[in-house]
């Protein structure tokens, strides 16, 4: 009898194939670039079910109408619970975020949203609840930027990580985090990466929106009227940017292990240039103590008074694991390698890594360290407990 694919058993090595595990398919598909993985999925249904969560785990948008459309459909399709991070970009234009989203009337809610949203908007789940969003403290049920994003939100209950990738963020860090906590899945990680602050009321409407947070990772950058004053004074340090808001909303972030604080490099170079200061830890950290779980720190391009950074490092050094310092300035002036002597003894470190360069004074007027491969080594050595000399000398 000739030999038909009809005739075939279901055990020759193509079916088996076909019916491989999900432990296979995750092995394979971690070497896969997005498009092989789409051709993947083209093989068979086991196939495609199975690559999903690699295709789809990451979503990027825009503030764009289309983009939101999207993030829609994709909330309310069979691949939404393979979505675990969101990717917001918005820096092509100042405000994009806010002026659109605050901006949809109802009628653009219903074809982005595809439901009535007249009813759930003048009935809210949080009719009674303040949140700041925007310029200021708003009702929940007043931003219609919140209400869309906590329908977003409840439609993709396995996001985890929110990245937002922006020309100011304020207004999409707010109100991606209440919408987030509003919809029952709080945000476990945020990346801001440009993160424009001004004074605004301070946002302790965001305190059990934030605290949910395990992983927070900020990239500051202060207003162009602040950099315009520091220029007009030299060698000044003055407190030119109220940051209480900021603090507030840091100080609510009690459950993190991850802690990432960066200036921008415009700002750093600002102040280089023109030997001020404008952005100082002690001026965004609450306490030194404020996170009792944190395992990781990394700061770069800020300044700091010796001794709220030795606070900080001995009332973290049960958890703390993983320290990175890239290019800071002692506020006003102090001593780096007195610092490092008094923390070596209590830090339980396992990665150490610093670079650029450490001055004892944000004038340039003292001795300062520039973190060559030899002396990043050395330091990296006595940090974890390898040396018994602290090399700065």
């Amino acid at each position: 009898m000739p030999h038909t694919p009809a005739s075939r058993s279901p055990n020759t090595a193509e079916s088996q194939i076909i019916l491989l595990p999900a432990e296979l398919h995750d092995a394979i598909l971690q070497h896969l670039s997005k498009a092989d993985i789409q051709t993947y999925r083209l093989i068979c249904r086991n196939f495609a079910e199975n690559s999903a969560q690699w295709l789809f785990r990451k979503f990027h948008f825009t503030s764009s109408l289309p983009d939101l459309k999207r993030l829609s459909g994709i909330s309310k399709s069979d691949i939404r619970l393979c979505v675990k991070t969101l990717v917001w970009s918005t820096d092509r234009s100042d405000f994009e975020a806010e002026h659109v989203l605050e901006g949809l009337r109802v009628r653009e809610l219903k074809n982005i949203l595809g439901r009535s949203s007249q009813d759930q908007l003048q009935r809210p789940q949080a009719a009674n609840r303040e949140h700041a969003v925007g310029e200021g403290n708003v009702r929940a049920n007043n931003s219609i930027g919140v209400f869309f994003l906590q329908a977003i939100f409840s439609g993709l209950p396995n996001v985890q990580k929110l990245h937002i990738r922006t020309s100011q963020g304020r207004y999409e860090m707010h109100a991606s985090l209440v919408a987030a906590h509003l919809a029952g899945h709080p945000l476990s990680k945020l990346r801001v990466q440009y993160l424009l602050w001004k004074s605004v009321p301070a946002m302790v409407s965001l305190e059990h929106a934030i605290e949910s947070l395990t992983s927070l990772r900020l990239q500051i950058c202060l207003p162009g009227d602040v950099m315009a004053r520091v220029s007009e004074r030299p060698g000044s340090i003055p407190a030119v940017v109220n940051l209480s808001s900021l603090r507030e909303c840091l100080g609510s972030a009690i459950n993190l292990r991850t802690l990432e604080i960066r200036l921008a490099d415009s700002n750093w170079w600002t102040g280089e240039d023109f030997g001020s200061s404008h952005l100082r830890l002690q001026d965004i950290i609450p306490e030194p103590n404020s996170y009792p779980y944190l395992r990781k720190f990394v700061v770069g391009q800020c300044d700091t008074s010796e001794d709220f950074l030795e606070s900080f490092l001995r009332a973290h050094c049960e958890n703390l694991r993983v320290l990175k310092i890239q290019s800071m300035r002692m506020h006003p002036r102090g001593s780096w390698s007195r610092l490092f002597q008094n923390v070596q003894p209590f830090l339980r470190l396992i990665t150490v890594e610093l670079s650029g360069y450490i001055e004892n004074d944000v004038r340039h007027d003292t001795s300062g360290w520039a973190l060559d491969e030899q002396l990043e080594w050395e330091l990296k050595d006595y940090l974890l407990g390898k040396q018994t000399e602290c090399p700065l000398r």
